[in-house]
This record gives C-alpha cells, structure tokens and sequence, in this order.
C-alpha cells in the first residue's frame, strides 16, 4: 500500500503481493511460529493504497477511488469503526514495571534512544495518551522513555542471564540508525533499504504487543495449528519429495508433534527466542516490497509522531491493527515505519513515486494511523504536541481524509 499522485489526488493503485511457499519439511515446522504460518500463507490479496485528499464529488472528508478489484473502496477514515480494545493508560513506568526483573539489571529500551531522538527537541520528546490525548510530558528525556528491564534477556535453568538478543538488537540498530538518518527522497539507496528493514523488524517484535499475542498463540493456537498443519497437502508433497515415499497414516501428524515438543523444550516458544526468529523472518517478508518516501513540508505542517509500537502494519478496512489486532506482517495491507519527524516509508507491492505532503489534513490521516497502531503512549516533537493532542481527541469523531 502507498500514495500515487494523479491529477492533484492520491489515488488507490491495486497491486498482488508476491507470492509466498512452503519451502521445506523443516520451514513448514519452524512456520508454527507466532503469527507467521497464517500470515505468510495467505492467499495473494489486494494491496490498496492511502488515498489522502478527497474529490468534490465525496462525502465529506470520506477519499473514495474506483479499482479494477473493488467497486468502490473507502479510504482510511477514523470513524464508523470502533477503536480496537485498549489498555488502561500506564506513566513511563509501565515499561520499567512489567518485567519483573532485578533493579540493578541495565535499561532495554524498546523503542531505542536514537530512533527517538529523530522525533526529539535536545534528546527530549512530549509523551501524550495515545487513547485520550493527555499531556503526560512535555519534556521527557528519551533516556528514560519506554524502556524495560531484561525484555529480550532470557533466564536459564540454573538462573543465568542471557543478554544476547539485546546487544545483536543493539548493534544491528546503532549501525541501522546511522544509515536511515541519511535518507533523503526521492528515494532510499540500497543499503537504507536493508537498514529499514532491521530497524522495522527490530522494532514490530521487540514489544509488548508482540509478545502478549505470542503468548496467546502459543497457549491457544499451537495445538490446533499442529493439526492444521499436518494436514496440509503440500507438507505432504514435501515429504515425499524429501524422503521418496508418502507418509504412513498419522506419520505426519507425530512428526510436527515432535518438532513442537523439542522447539518447546529448546525454549524456541519462549519471547526472546522467538523475537530472534521472527526479526529475521520479518525481514524477509518486507525485503519483498518495494518503499515509498512521504515527506511532510518543513514549516508548512506539523510533524510524524512514533507511537511505543512504532511499525504500523494494519488492515484499516476490517479495523485491524498491529498483533493486538491478531494480525501478522504478511496480513497486512497498510505498512508505515516513521523514520523521522518529517519523513514516514510505505511499504508498497510495486514502486511508487515519493510524495511530499502539504496539508495538516493529509499528516492526520498518517498519524491517525499511527496512533491506533500504539499500545499505550505516542511521542513527538514538543512543536507538535498540541496537534497530536487534537487528533488524539478528534480520531473517533472525525473522518480524516
């Protein structure tokens, strides 16, 4: 999904994802992981794009556009859907709360200081409610913003620390960083691209949406998932083709049993491990799409927010948002990374031109966006709080368009 101009108007461009395989016996059972095997083996959908200004002809503030696909498609619009479901408000300190962990344990944060400081005024960013649009602070130092202790730190069984997953987060992110700082539209070189894609990945697992919904997965839908997959046909064509014969009656069955048991018991289910796995398998999905740049006019127009999940992959029409909305990467048809106050990407099934936005009402329908995808709390530069806090107070009862 991206922007196209035509004429003076964003249009809707239909597009197909790529097409998506089993690969092996052995893939097919690693896909039992989170929010991957449904996502990722879904059926090639329509991609529709963000329409942002809306014609004469539309009802107020309501962006249609006719496609090949669809007879007529509504654009993103902020009322007529319910908000998705979410928690009580939490201070900072929901971050530092939750884990459970040792005091004297070192800060993970996760949204990382230096992805923050591309939306921060002197290291500093204004925090609001992302559900009623209060103030929390002004001037809060990111520093101290949206950090646990021992996050992605995973405890072994004689009580031992294994910190390894946040330093690779860590080094992968600092040189990532550096590389999107640099991006300038129209479009992105090669290596931003790849740096894109780390920081996105890094950031849609390393959260507390992600693991609540791995949690879910793993309680609730694993044991089902293990029949679902052992029936599929195409694990048995696998087999065959692997081991030249067709599997016995319930051979397959006991043997994606078997991989669970021993991914359980290798921890592979528990949070860090399986944020390692999904953070390179969501890699892979994104390197798939092409990116758009969308840039916001300096001095014309406030400015991008970054919520505290602040990868948005969405399905807008059916009121889906992030994994709190039960939705994989590869479901999604809407995907925005922020990279800076003013400049957002899309990820797109096929190029699209850059786009530079003029208007406050085209930076509300993207941060509109934004805001639905967080959990709790949005950041942004202290300029922009008092607009953030208007959209936040306004997203149930106004068409964005």
């Amino acid at each position: 999904m991206g922007l196209e101009r035509a004429g003076g108007v964003n249009r809707r461009v239909p597009a197909h994802q790529p097409p998506r395989d089993l690969g092996s016996t052995a893939r097919a059972a690693a896909d039992l992981s989170p929010s991957s095997w449904r996502g990722l083996r879904r059926p090639a959908s329509v991609v529709h794009v963000l329409p942002l200004a809306s014609a004469a002809s539309q009802s107020p503030g309501v962006p249609e556009a006719r496609s090949a696909h669809r007879p007529l498609v509504y654009g993103l619009s902020t009322s007529g859907t319910p908000r998705k479901p979410r928690t009580p408000h939490h201070s900072a300190s929901l971050y530092s709360s939750l884990v459970g962990a040792d005091a004297d344990r070192a800060r993970e944060h996760l949204v990382s200081r230096g992805y923050q400081a591309n939306f921060a005024q002197d290291g500093r960013v204004s925090v609001l409610d992302s559900r009623t649009g209060e103030l929390l602070d002004s001037l809060r130092p990111i520093t101290s913003n949206w950090w646990a202790r021992d996050f992605t730190t995973e405890r072994g069984p004689d009580g031992s620390l294994d910190d390894s997953l946040d330093r690779e987060f860590r080094n992968s992110e600092r040189v990532a960083l550096n590389q999107i700082r640099d991006i300038r539209p129209p479009v992105a070189t090669k290596s931003q691209r790849r740096a894109l894609d780390r920081i996105a990945a890094i950031h849609l697992v390393r959260s507390h949406s992600f693991v609540s919904r791995h949690g879910e997965v793993v309680e609730n839908w694993l044991p089902r998932a293990v029949n679902e997959v052992a029936s599929d046909p195409r694990l048995g064509a696998i087999y065959q083709d692997l081991i030249g014969r067709n599997p016995v009656a319930g051979e397959l069955h006991s043997l994606v049993r078997a991989y669970v048991r021993s991914a359980q018991e290798r921890g592979d289910f528990a949070s860090p491990g399986a944020m390692r796995r999904m953070a390179a398998r969501i890699a892979e999905v994104l390197r798939r799409y092409h990116v758009q740049l969308v840039s916001a006019y300096a001095g014309q127009v406030p400015g991008f927010i970054l919520p505290d999940c602040p990868v948005a992959h969405a399905r807008p029409g059916d009121g889906r948002y992030g994994f709190a909305g039960g939705l994989a990467v590869g479901a999604a048809d809407l995907i925005i990374v922020p990279v800076e106050r003013r400049l957002v990407v899309f990820y797109t099934a096929h190029p699209l031109a850059h786009v530079a936005l003029r208007t406050k009402r085209a930076i509300r329908t993207i941060n509109a966006v934004l805001c639905r995808n967080a959990r709790a709390e949005v950041a942004c530069h202290p300029d922009d709080a008092a607009e953030t806090a208007r959209l936040i107070r306004n997203i149930g009862a106004r068409r964005l368009g």
